[in-house]
């Protein structure tokens, strides 16, 4: 009989301690992982120990099909010297969930020890000069990128295969409601971990304030969500607590229009954007920042775009006053996440992970 396909997975956020909240990416990745071995395909993770009692629940309805659970420190000694276990062992794929700068003596030791004969990368972010350095040691290396400007990184610095390949996991879950709201106001919604000042969420409270008095009272804006939620003196300014991201499909189901006002600070930026994503899929028309990664998922229609404070205000104005003008560009933005943002496991397994022309060297 022959041995199960095998991956060993390595995520950045997953070898530090569980800070309370799981987010995009992490979401991503548990989602991807019980995908992985629900198709039969042996994964080990390695994770913090604080990590413990959120696996159990991420795992505890896989019908017996888990991963393989290998739990670290945080501290770099101890998880190289976690990584002795894995001296005698071999995967056929080794899956790293993201780039990080804290993954480059990982890559390094592992590659020395032989622990699989291929890479996998899924790059959430740009990739530093150090990360691209070890990863070049992984000579059968493939990437896929959340978007183009990652996958040049890549290209520039030698790699060949390189695609970019990204969409939301659990699509199914963000779709339009039934049956119109019967609203007394125009919701607007901003979603994400709106603590970071890049998530601009100030720019959006400013085009509100400037709202005149008459559109003040048709609209409401609901930010979601804060660890500490602040205070707005204008009642049609609502804010949220933590949302469970059970919640999130069912919250956009009750909005009428999303907008995504990240800034590109540089350091901090979007590079993909899964709430814009939800929100499209659950047909809200969305408005966005001039940021290339965001206007780039309504360059076919689905939404419109703002470059200041007075450009969004004038936009909240005509999408408080034109429903037609709401369905049109909701119904436009779902099908264009459907065309091209959805993510499909089977694709990523036949295409990226184990590709027709992988020559399986077998595991131990």
């Amino acid at each position: 009989m022959k041995d199960k396909q095998s991956v060993l997975f390595l995520e950045k956020v997953f070898i530090r301690p569980f800070l309370g909240q799981t987010r995009g990416v992490e979401l991503f990745n548990f989602s991807l992982v019980q995908q992985l071995v629900q198709r039969d395909i042996h994964v080990c993770l390695l994770i913090h120990h604080s990590w413990k009692e959120m696996i159990g629940t991420v795992f505890h309805e896989t019908e017996g099909k888990e991963p393989e659970i290998v739990y670290v420190s945080s501290n770099p000694v101890n998880i190289l010297f976690s990584l002795n276990r894995f001296s005698c062992r071999r995967f056929n794929v080794l899956l790293a969930g993201n780039v990080a700068n804290s993954f480059i003596l990982l890559l390094s030791m592992l590659w020395m020890m032989r622990i699989a004969p291929r890479c996998v990368v899924i790059a959430h972010r740009r990739p530093s000069r150090g990360f691209l350095y070890a990863q070049k040691l992984w000579r059968d290396t493939t990437v896929v990128a959340v978007n183009s400007i990652i996958v040049n990184d890549f290209r520039k610095a030698g790699f060949r295969n390189v695609a970019v390949y990204y969409g939301i996991i659990n699509a199914d879950k963000f779709y339009p409601r039934e049956s119109p709201l019967v609203n007394e106001h125009v919701n607007f919604c901003v979603l994400g971990y709106l603590d970071s000042p890049w998530k601009g969420v100030d720019t959006v409270v400013s085009a509100f304030t400037a709202l005149p008095e008459q559109v003040k009272k048709r609209c409401m804006l609901h930010l979601a969500s804060f660890s500490h939620p602040p205070s707005f003196t204008e009642s049609n300014i609502k804010t949220y607590s933590w949302l469970s991201p059970d919640t999130v499909p069912e919250f956009l189901r009750n909005m009428d229009v999303m907008i995504v006002p990240s800034r590109d600070e540089k350091v901090m930026r979007e590079t993909f954007s899964q709430a814009m994503v939800q929100g499209m899929l659950t047909g809200l028309p969305v408005v966005v920042n001039n940021v290339p990664v965001l206007t780039e998922k309504i360059n076919n229609g689905g939404g419109l775009v703002f470059s200041n404070v007075s450009e969004l205000t004038e936009i909240i104005i005509l999408l408080t006053e034109c429903p037609e003008l709401r369905k049109r560009l909701g119904r436009m933005a779902r099908k264009v996440a459907i065309e091209r943002y959805v993510w499909n496991t089977d694709f990523f397994v036949e295409h990226y992970l184990f590709p027709k022309d992988f020559i399986d060297t077998g595991s131990s």
